[in-house]
């Protein structure tokens, strides 16, 4: 398996619209990639400009589609991402 921790944040005033771009790509994840067997959208309490994303895929091909197809929806978060996500990689233990 192939595990993915992403961040997110999100512009002040655009966190309503980030949900809706959030929820559209986790159903077009589900029912697009058949390797991708976990994606959650995830918001922190304590931030909730801040996003995580729980990402779990079959191996590292579905990962590379995944990443593929997550470019159609890049006009989606252009205008309500502050800056670049950041991925952290993990091995199950």
């Amino acid at each position: 398996m192939f595990t993915v921790l992403a961040e997110l944040k999100v512009h002040e005033g655009k966190v309503d619209e980030a949900k809706a771009a959030f929820r559209e790509l986790v159903r077009a994840v589900k029912s697009s990639e058949p390797g991708t067997l976990e994606y959650t959208f995830l918001q922190r309490k304590d931030d909730p400009l801040t996003f995580i994303v729980f990402e779990r895929y079959q191996d590292e091909n579905a990962f590379q589609t995944h990443m593929v197809n997550l470019q159609q929806h890049a006009a989606a978060f252009a205008s309500v991402l502050a800056g670049a996500p950041s991925a952290t990689f993990l091995d199950e233990v």
